[in-house]
């Protein structure tokens, strides 16, 4: 069963992972429907980690729980972005009125 956990574990972190690839390397089908579920893998991460410490497989917990908190922290400057200030599309809509 901790073979699998850590297998479980390995695949959520490469999925993690895919959403740094830099633009236009997503443009294979799965790739982008992959990238969009990366905001809900702190769900079976922290499964995971519990699952770890109910086991008092305690590597497993620890490293899960890393992996769940990397993957909250991942959207911090969306949840800490307030609703005055200007967003990317806006800043590029500004620099293409001024060059014009």
């Amino acid at each position: 069963m901790s073979v699998a956990l850590w297998i479980v574990l390995l695949v959520c972190v490469l999925w993690i992972a895919l959403s740094e690839m830099p633009a236009g390397w997503d443009g294979h089908l799965p790739l982008p429907y992959l990238i969009a579920l990366t905001p809900l893998l702190w769900i079976p991460t922290l499964a995971i980690a519990i699952a770890g410490a109910v086991r008092h497989d305690t590597a497993l917990a620890i490293v899960a729980a890393i992996a769940c908190i990397a993957s909250l922290l991942r959207k911090i400057a969306y949840w800490n972005n307030n609703l005055t200030s200007i967003n990317t599309a806006q800043m590029v809509a500004d620099n293409i009125a001024k060059k014009t």
